[in-house]
C-alpha cells in the first residue's frame, strides 16, 4: 500500500492529524483556495457551477460546521482533485429525502484538509461556508461511475436590502455620516438650512411685491405685453426658488430626525462595539441567552416525551445499529437538550471559529457583497454564527426546514428557532410545575401529610 499522506488546504501545515477530532481546521484560507477566491473566478455569480456529491438530508451539513468523509470511490477521489485543481477547493453537498426527491438548496463547503490514504482514498474534511439555491444538476449526478456538476445561485445569509433599497440607504448613511456626525452638528446644520430658508423667503417676498408693483405701473401705464411676461416669470422663478428652500428645509429636518433615531437604536440595541446591526442580532442575542440558561429537566417522575426518553423505537434501532457510514453522521435525533448543562458558550464558539475569515453571502445584486469592514459586519457574522451553532442542536426537520428555507432572512429565521426554544422552556416548566403538583404534598414547599 502506498503511504498515507497528509494535505492542509487551509492555515499552516500541523503536526495533527487533520481527520482527529481535536483537530479544528484553520479558518483562514492560503494559497488562493477558498470560497473568496471560487467566487472571483465565477463567470456568472448566478449560475455558479461547482462539483457535488449527494447525501440523504440526514447528513445536512450547516454553515459553520464540518464532516469527516472518507472517499474510497474512484468517482469520488476524481472528483475531490478536479474540486482542489479548477474550483478553488469548492464542493456541493446535495442532499435527498425520504421520498428520494431533491433538496433544493445545497451547502457550499470548502476542502480545509486532505488525508491520502493511497489505493484506499482519501480522508477529506470540509466545513459548510454558504448555501446554494439548485437550479440544475448535470447527468453523471445521478450515475453510479461519474462525478457531476450543479448550477446554483448563493442564498444571503446576512440582512441585505435590494440594489435600489442599497443605494437609498448608502445615500442616506454618506449624508448623516458626512453632515451630522453629531447631535451638536446636525443641530447647526438645520438652523443654517432654517437661515437660509427664511432669507430666500424673504428675497421672494420681496420680489413678489416688486413683481407686482412693476405689473400695476404696467398695466396703468399700457405697456406692451411683452413686459408683464417678463415680470410674471421673473415672479415664478421666484416662486420656484422659494419651494426648493423649502425643500431643502424639510431634508435638513428629516436628515436631523434619522441622526436622533440612529442615536435611540445605539443607546438601546444590545450591540458590539463598533458595529451597526439591527433586528437580527437583537433575536440573535436574546435566543444566545435563553440557550446558555436552558433547562429542560424535571424536578419530579418522567413524563412521556420529556428529555431523556427515546424519541422512538427506531431513534434506539439507529443508535445500536452498526456503524456502516464511511463518513461522520449527525444523529437526527439531536435536540437542545444537549446544551444543559453549560455547554452553549462552547457550541456557539465552535462555529464563531469555523466562520473566522468566511465572506458571508448578502446577496447577488449588492455590489461589494463580501465587504468584511462595513458598519454592521460583525454584527451580522455575530447573529448568523448564533444561528448555525443553534440549527446544529434542533431535530432534523427544524435543521432542514430553517437550512433549506430561501424566502426568510436571517431575523425570520432566528426567530424561528427563539420560538421554539422559548416553547420549550415553557413546557418544560409547565411539566415540572405538573410533577410537583404530583408529588407528595401536592406543591413545591408544602410537606407531605403525616
Amino acid at each position: 500500500a502506498e503511504e498515507a499522506e497528509d494535505y492542509f488546504i487551509s492555515g499552516d501545515r500541523s503536526g495533527e492529524r487533520s481527520d482527529s477530532p481535536e483537530a479544528a481546521p484553520d479558518a483562514k484560507s492560503s494559497g488562493g483556495h477558498g470560497l473568496a477566491a471560487f467566487r472571483r473566478g465565477a463567470e456568472n455569480p448566478s449560475e455558479m457551477k461547482l462539483p457535488v456529491i449527494l447525501f440523504p438530508v440526514s447528513d445536512l451539513l450547516l454553515i459553520g460546521h464540518t464532516k469527516r468523509m472518507h472517499l474510497y470511490e474512484p468517482r469520488w477521489v476524481a472528483m475531490v482533485d478536479a474540486a482542489l485543481a479548477d474550483f478553488e477547493g469548492v464542493l456541493g453537498l446535495v442532499y435527498f429525502d425520504g421520498e428520494m426527491d431533491i433538496v433544493k438548496v445545497c451547502t457550499i463547503a470548502e476542502i480545509v484538509s486532505i488525508n491520502t490514504l493511497g489505493v484506499h482514498g482519501r480522508m477529506v474534511t470540509v466545513r459548510g461556508v454558504s448555501r446554494g439555491q439548485l437550479k440544475g444538476l448535470s447527468s453523471q449526478v445521478a450515475s453510479g461511475d461519474e462525478w457531476g456538476v450543479a448550477i446554483c445561485e448563493e442564498l444571503a445569509e446576512a440582512e441585505a436590502p435590494v440594489e435600489a433599497e442599497a443605494e437609498a440607504v448608502a445615500e442616506v448613511e454618506a449624508v448623516v455620516q458626512a453632515a451630522f456626525g453629531n447631535n451638536i452638528r446636525g443641530r447647526q446644520a438645520l438652523a443654517d438650512a432654517e437661515a437660509k430658508a427664511k432669507a430666500v423667503a424673504e428675497e421672494v417676498a420681496e420680489a413678489d411685491a416688486e413683481a407686482e408693483a412693476k405689473a400695476l405701473v404696467v398695466v396703468e401705464a399700457g405697456a406692451e405685453a411683452e413686459a408683464v411676461a417678463e415680470a410674471v416669470a421673473k415672479a415664478e422663478a421666484l416662486a420656484d426658488a422659494k419651494a426648493k428652500a423649502e425643500e431643502a428645509k424639510a431634508k435638513a429636518e428629516l436628515r436631523l430626525l434619522l441622526l436622533a433615531k440612529t442615536e435611540e437604536a445605539e443607546k438601546t440595541m444590545p450591540l458590539s462595539p463598533g458595529t451597526g446591526g439591527g433586528g437580527a442580532l437583537d433575536i440573535a442575542l436574546r435566543l444566545s441567552a435563553l440557550l446558555a440558561d436552558l433547562d429542560l429537566t424535571l424536578s419530579g417522575p418522567s413524563l412521556p416525551g420529556t428529555t431523556g426518553e427515546s424519541p422512538s423505537k427506531e431513534a434506539g434501532a439507529e443508535a445500536q445499529a452498526p456503524a456502516l457510514w464511511t463518513h461522520e453522521r449527525v444523529s437526527p435525533y439531536s435536540g437542545f437538550e444537549a446544551l444543559q448543562g453549560g455547554y452553549w458558550p462552547s457550541t456557539l464558539e465552535k462555529v464563531k471559529q469555523q466562520l473566522q475569515g468566511v465572506p458571508l453571502c448578502r446577496g447577488s445584486g449588492l455590489k461589494g457583497k463580501e465587504n468584511p469592514g462595513r458598519k454592521g459586519a460583525a454584527a451580522e457574522a455575530e447573529a448568523v454564527a448564533v444561528l448555525y451553532a443553534a440549527l446544529g442542536c434542533a431535530g432534523l426537520q427544524t435543521r432542514v426546514e430553517v437550512f433549506a428555507d430561501s424566502s426568510s432572512d436571517l431575523r425570520q429565521r432566528l426567530q424561528v428557532l427563539l420560538d421554539e426554544v422559548a416553547e420549550l422552556q415553557g413546557m418544560a416548566r409547565a411539566r415540572r410545575s405538573l410533577a410537583r403538583l404530583a408529588a407528595p404534598g401536592g406543591e413545591e414547599g408544602t410537606p407531605p401529610p403525616a
